[in-house]
């Protein structure tokens, strides 16, 4: 498919339709991805709504690590919240899909809708959950210390943001010509004749989060690392004054 395709329509909610149609049919489809200076890749919608069998190591360590009240932001099908229900969490969910949030307030959670750039932290919880490399949605690197800072709002004092992320350095060491920083990424999203916007991506790797926490005084720690995928888990705490 071709997204620059004029019979394409525009939707804030391409992840939502996907698994709306999936939920609904059973049938299995593909959402394709397209990121500047790649080959298109895909992701399958029944990866959305897999069970806790099949996630990786690092999704299940993650869950572990929380506990009482939880907030996930960047729910989407609501697997992992689900999960933590199950388990006895008081769990929340905060989702920019206009279509995911509303399903997800239909299974049952109470749902922040929209940007979570648009909610100050009234409640508190003891966790903030981001998952999928869910620290991306700031953005840009120069916007990390400020959405984990904001983040934070929502957190007690010494509770803890529970995110997971992947290095690609890879990319700077095979040569690639970037302007910045090498995890910043732009994002366009493709389901049937749905298409998103463009969107940008952060990809931080440890060492960066790690400095970055350090110069804004957050403690931060690594969790664990699959060192064949560059993918990591780590464990940011707000600070108790």
């Amino acid at each position: 498919m071709n997204p620059n395709n004029k019979s394409l329509e525009i939707s804030s909610s391409v992840f939502g339709k996907a698994i709306q149609a999936y939920e609904a049919e059973g049938e299995d489809q593909f959402i394709e991805v397209y990121i500047d200076d790649f080959e298109p890749d895909d992701i399958s919608v029944a990866y959305l709504l897999r069970e806790y069998s099949d996630w990786p190591v690092i999704e299940k360590k993650a869950v572990e690590l929380c506990s009482g009240l939880v907030l996930e932001i960047g729910a989407l099908a609501g697997q992992h919240a689900l999960y933590l229900q199950e388990q006895g969490c008081d769990v929340k969910v905060c989702e920019i899909d206009p279509i995911a949030s509303n399903r997800l307030e239909e299974k049952g959670f109470e749902v922040m809708h929209g940007d979570v750039y648009d909610y100050k932290g009234k409640e508190t919880f003891d966790h903030v959950l981001l998952m999928m490399n869910g620290m991306g949605m700031c953005g840009h690197l120069e916007n990390l210390a400020h959405f984990i800072q904001h983040c934070f709002t929502f957190l007690k004092p010494g509770g803890s943001i529970i995110a997971d992320s992947s290095q690609l350095s890879f990319l700077e060491e095979a040569g690639y010509n970037m302007d910045s920083y090498y995890g910043e990424v732009n994002y366009k999203l493709q389901y049937n004749q749905y298409v998103s916007e463009p969107f940008p991506w952060l990809f931080v790797d440890y060492q960066t989060l790690a400095k970055t926490c350090e110069e804004a005084g957050f403690p931060c720690e690594q969790i664990m690392e699959d060192e064949e995928s560059l993918h990591y888990l780590v464990k940011i705490t707000k600070p108790i004054k």
